[in-house]
């Protein structure tokens, strides 16, 4: 079958469920969640998380990695843990040094938002080989909101189907 990606920009808070999200959200999402898997048919829901991201808000599972679960849909977090950014060298470590011991050209804070950017070019680079390892379509991927366009981009620019639901979804 075709890679078929649909993407969910959202907040990080709600797509875990965390406790500083109103429980009547939460339940809206989770609704307008199983929705969206029955509208397009999906398969396998895909998320930017890690253990670090659940540890983060305080959960042991997403409310997408939840859903996948209770209707045995495939389910895969893509995002690069702690180790495998420092294997990449796109933890704050190195950058943090360079910018110390270096006068850098238009200052640490151009710097550092260069950086940023190439930190999320390459984990969105890492998100979409993980998508296409799986030959599991279509899949839901749930990203934050700044991912969506960038992640839609990236997979057009393979030849390959991305639909955005929405650019950063709010119940």
């Amino acid at each position: 079958m075709t890679p078929m990606l649909y993407i969910l920009g959202m907040s990080h808070p709600l797509q875990c469920g965390a406790a500083e999200c109103p429980a009547s959200l939460r339940a809206t999402f989770e609704a307008d969640l199983r929705k969206v898997c029955a509208s397009h048919d999906i398969r396998r829901v895909a998320e930017e998380m890690s253990k670090e991201g659940l540890d983060r808000y305080g959960v042991t599972e997403t409310i997408g990695q939840r859903i996948a679960k209770e209707l045995k849909f495939a389910y895969c977090g893509v995002d690069l843990n702690r180790e495998e950014r420092q294997e990449l060298c796109l933890d704050d470590t190195p950058v943090l040094t360079t910018v110390m011991n270096h006068a850098l050209p238009g200052g640490n804070a151009a710097f550092r938002q260069a950086f940023d950017e190439l930190v999320d070019e390459v984990r969105e680079r890492c998100w979409t080989a993980r998508l296409l390892a799986e030959n599991n379509w279509p899949t839901l991927f749930i990203c934050g909101a700044n991912h969506v366009k960038c992640m839609a981009r990236l997979w057009r620019s393979l030849g390959l189907y991305a639909v955005v639901i929405q650019h950063d979804y709010e119940p």
